[in-house]
């Protein structure tokens, strides 16, 4: 896999997130349907497959990619089957990770997938993941609400402590700044409620990735509609919204944040350093404010 390929989300492939529909107002809303039950868990070389039971009595499967002993990748849906997504088969996501040894362990009340330090562990009743890196509890979900999914929409609902905070999500453009002044704008992300809708405007290039103080970072491979309330609404969880049937996050354990974007770019991509000429001083219109 060549490291020059640019970052495809600040790439064309972007726009798709426009063709997204909006929902509609006034109208009632389904109920959520939670994860109830884990009901089979299997293996191959590559990582963990397993089924599950939502409250309203349908199956949902998931998928646990075991890609480095850095990073899993998580894929759930209503199909029994994971085929590569759109980024991955244009190669803008890397896709020929080699096979990784871990560990699965089955017990009466909960499963465990471990490779080096890094740890998912899966309570059987009701279904709800946590992450743990070096001992440490890195994130998981809520036990109210976990992973739950409503007519074609997936909601993914995480515990946060008062001290984490969040920072990432790429260029928020011209709203962002409309908020913030320039030198204004904070890094940090809890307390807001962000919505990728693809391009509102030239200036907006919007990344579904983040990195936590907490020593994690989470790259959500969508080129739908989604909504990220990082604790605004409740200071206690952090809750994602897409707008399809289906979830593909990554999770990437650091501790810091040079070694979780150093192993982002390693799935996303790196730019190719540029000429030495091209690293000189730049005059023009910018620079002279005209």
């Amino acid at each position: 896999m060549s490291m020059s390929r640019p970052l495809w989300f600040i790439c064309g492939g972007l726009l798709l997130w426009c063709a997204a529909p909006l929902p509609a107002a006034g109208l009632p809303s389904a109920p959520w349907k939670k994860c109830a039950e884990l009901e089979k868990v299997s293996r191959d070389e590559k990582g963990v497959k397993l089924t599950a039971r939502l409250t309203s009595g349908k199956t949902v499967y998931f998928r646990v990619d075991v890609l480095s002993e850095h990073m899993l990748r998580v894929r759930a849906g209503l199909r029994d089957r994971f085929a590569p997504s759109l980024p991955e088969r244009d190669g803008f996501l890397r896709s020929d990770w080699p096979v990784v040894p871990f560990r699965l362990k089955k017990e009466e009340k909960q499963v465990m997938i471990k490779t080096g330090k890094f740890v998912a562990l899966l309570s059987r009743k009701p279904l709800r993941f946590r992450f743990f890196y070096a001992g440490k509890l890195l994130t998981g979900e809520t036990k109210e609400e976990g992973m739950s999914w409503r007519e074609d929409r997936v909601r993914l609902t995480m515990a946060t402590p008062p001290e984490e905070h969040f920072v990432g999500f790429g260029d928020q453009g011209a709203g962002y700044d409309e908020v913030f002044p320039p030198d204004r704008a904070p890094l940090d992300h809890r307390g807001r409620v962000i919505v990728m809708a693809g391009l509102s405007s030239e200036r907006n290039y919007y990344l579904p990735f983040f990195m936590s103080s907490r020593g994690y970072g989470l790259f959500l491979n969508t080129l739908t509609l989604s909504s990220w309330d990082m604790a605004k609404t409740s200071p206690n969880r952090y809750r994602i919204e897409v707008h399809e049937p289906r979830v593909d996050d990554y999770l990437i354990a650091g501790p810091g944040f040079r070694d979780i974007l150093m192993r982002y770019t390693e799935l996303a991509g790196r730019p190719p350093l540029p000429p030495k000429w091209e690293l000189g001083g730049k005059t023009g219109a910018e620079v002279f404010g005209v």
